[in-house]
């Protein structure tokens, strides 16, 4: 996701050299593009930062992985603050930066065709917004279930 994230920047890059100084807006939706981009960077970081060796006590390796799943339930369930909404702003700014610079019998003008681009991207969100949450239903939540239920059978002994 992260690298991806810097080809669409390139991408816009791109998009927004060819518009020329109209074309200033994508700078924002390439600063929401690497924002995104920059919080996979961060998350990938700290995993890696935060892994307990072999060598670490079972109790503490349980609570390691406990927290690890809350942050990923966390991160899934807020997924609308850091990742829908910077890239559904992004496509925004992008689209009407270049439907503003096209000819006025341009189709991209037309209304229903608007609506019609903006109805696809909203339900495409709403889609992986609902995907996500069920993936937080169906793997995270039974799993931390298990772990905690683990958990306190250890500190019962």
């Amino acid at each position: 996701e992260a690298s991806a994230g810097v080809f669409v920047a390139c991408a816009l890059a791109l998009i927004w050299w060819k518009q020329g100084r109209a074309g200033w807006p994508i700078g924002v939706s390439i600063i929401l593009v690497l924002g995104v981009s920059g919080v996979f960077l961060r998350e990938r970081l700290r995993v890696h930062r935060t892994r307990l060796g072999p060598d670490a006590p079972l109790l503490a390796r349980l609570e390691a992985e406990i927290a690890e799943l809350q942050h990923q339930r966390r991160l899934f369930l807020r997924m609308w603050q850091w990742y829908l909404a910077p890239v559904g702003a992004a496509i925004v700014i992008v689209s009407l930066t270049i439907t503003r610079s096209r000819p006025a019998w341009d189709i991209s003008r037309d209304p229903l065709f608007l609506g019609g681009f903006f109805a696809f991207y909203g339900g495409l969100f709403w889609l992986v917004w609902l995907a996500n949450r069920r993936g937080v239903r169906r793997r995270i939540e039974p799993r931390l279930v298990e772990l905690e239920k683990l958990r306190a059978e250890l500190l019962a002994e």
